[in-house]
């Protein structure tokens, strides 16, 4: 069920540069992400007051927030086929500790993102 105004909003999101695609996504999330938060509002709401009325004891717990942190990710400098992200607090792998051990800084092991290229709307 295609229709010439999903096409044309389409077209117009092709014309847009990657930073106003950003832009655009990083706010889109944001309201998806308001609005889901009052749908779970209202739903704790209704669910206290179901079990308010019924005599019983609920127990709702909150969502985990999402870290806005990048996940880092580290490589061995001799072989790109090891790797370790910084996800998991604590065991890092036995290369990387070695190398930490010798004096060496977790950072020269960080894989950096490679710039954006720059890009014309």
């Amino acid at each position: 069920m295609t229709t010439k105004n999903t096409n044309d909003k389409t077209d117009a999101l092709e014309t847009k540069s990657i930073a106003e695609l950003q832009e655009l996504f990083a706010n889109t999330q944001r309201l998806l992400e308001a609005k889901q938060g009052e749908i779970r509002e209202s739903a704790v709401q209704k669910i206290q007051q179901i079990a308010l009325e019924a005599g019983i004891k609920v127990f709702i717990r909150e969502p985990r927030k999402r870290s806005d942190t990048p996940v880092k990710i580290y490589q061995h400098p001799d072989d790109a086929s090891l790797t370790w992200t910084s996800k998991k607090a604590g065991a890092k792998p036995k290369w990387l500790s070695d190398f930490l051990k010798n004096g060496r800084k977790l950072e020269e092991f960080e894989v950096k993102a490679a710039p954006e290229a720059a890009t014309t709307a």
